[in-house]
């Protein structure tokens, strides 16, 4: 089975590239296209590739890919979270009209209404393939990361933007922000429960020594217990054993790997799942996670 993704990462996420990397550990054929650094036609690359599957987000669906892929063998993935209800609609029905069969649809964290197709939930994830800064020996307390100007009253703290709207002391994506984490101890992420339950929490947890936290506001509050306590049911109340905790759940459940696996198992890849589950048994049992990620 040859897969192609298209690189839909977005500025907090590294879904595309994380699923890629993680099912060519296991042996897979995968191939990546970055549109935005790869000048080649899309019939060209598709005739060369030919895949089977083609995985991209719905919102990165091109005209000329749905041409190319009318009537074709290759079937569709797409990450649909964020669609709403008549945008569900509109794209089964212009995907059947081509002719294109979707072999299934996943979503994030809120499942989109209106599907007909199947559609499971795969959540985001720590990206371990993300590299990190050696630590710093003077770290800065907090780094507060949101989309929107935030005032919080830590006496010492970055402000860090992940939207092209504002500016904060810097302008980072996650690749890059990941890449800085080791300048500070703890950090809180500010924003509505789509940007908060997101990748960049998974990330932090693992990598940061301190905490990381995510700001409750009436607009985030409610999506933001759920989710915590869906994911850490066990959540112990000594900040310690806390951060311990938080930790070997992601290292063991809640990182790249284990949403391959679950892409994998749609697929019906038990061997790619074995492997996989082989890989995340590595990860699970440290006490130093930063020092896993770093290999």
């Amino acid at each position: 089975m040859r897969i192609l993704f298209e690189n839909y990462n977005s500025y907090y996420s590294t879904e595309a590239t994380y699923l890629h990397h993680s099912l060519a550990q296991v042996g897979l054929e995968v191939f990546i296209w970055e549109p935005q650094s790869q000048n080649i036609p899309v019939f060209d690359l598709f005739d060369q590739i030919k895949p089977d599957l083609f995985v991209t987000h719905y919102k990165s669906l091109k005209p000329e890919v749905i041409k190319r892929l009318t009537n074709d063998k290759c079937q569709v993935i797409l990450n649909v979270s964020g669609a709403t209800e008549n945008e569900a609609e509109d794209l089964e029905t212009q995907l059947a009209e081509a002719n294109i069969n979707i072999k299934f649809l996943f979503y994030n964290n809120q499942k989109p209404a209106g599907f007909k197709s199947k559609c499971v939930q795969i959540m985001p994830a720590a990206d371990i393939f993300l590299g990190q800064n050696a630590p710093s020996k003077n770290k800065i307390p907090y780094v507060v990361v949101s989309l929107s100007p935030v005032e919080r009253d830590f006496e010492v703290y970055h402000k860090i933007s992940m939207s092209p709207d504002y500016e904060g002391d810097a302008q980072l994506d996650i690749v890059r922000l990941v890449q800085m984490l080791g300048i500070y101890d703890s950090m809180e992420i500010n924003g509505d429960p789509d940007f908060v339950i997101n990748q960049l929490f998974f990330d932090g947890t693992v990598r940061l020594p301190g905490k990381c936290s995510i700001k409750l506001t009436e607009d985030n509050e409610k999506q933001t217990g759920e989710f915590m306590l869906s994911l850490f049911p066990e959540f112990p109340e000594q900040p310690e054993a806390a951060k311990q905790y938080l930790v070997n759940t992601i290292m063991r459940k809640h990182t790249c790997l284990n949403r391959a696996e679950r892409f994998a198992k749609q697929l019906g890849l038990e061997d790619a799942c074995v492997k996989l589950r082989q890989m995340q048994s590595g990860l699970s049992v440290t006490p130093e996670p930063e020092k896993v990620l770093q290999n």
